[in-house]
């Protein structure tokens, strides 16, 4: 990915259905500046609101919150970015 390109990376703390592994594999491929976001309490099932997920991680925050941050998180990075 260039550099020029923007990048924004956001999770969920309590995501047990991200490979993290391989997610930190892949960043070398990310641009060297790039944006992650850490969604304390958030997990994979509330992230993409679909029901919970076989292995995934309890959320410590309710699905409106990390919903919220995550919203939040894409707005501003695109103000950003411009």
């Amino acid at each position: 990915m260039s550099d020029s390109t923007g990048l924004l990376s956001v999770y969920g703390t309590e995501d047990k259905i991200l490979d993290r592994k391989q997610y930190d594999d892949a960043k070398k491929y990310f641009p060297s500046h790039y944006t992650q976001i850490a969604i304390v309490g958030g997990n994979h099932s509330q992230f993409g609101n679909y029901g919970f997920q076989s292995g995934d991680g309890v959320a410590n925050i309710t699905t409106r919150e990390e919903q919220t941050q995550t919203a939040f998180a894409i707005v501003s990075f695109s103000k950003e970015i411009g």
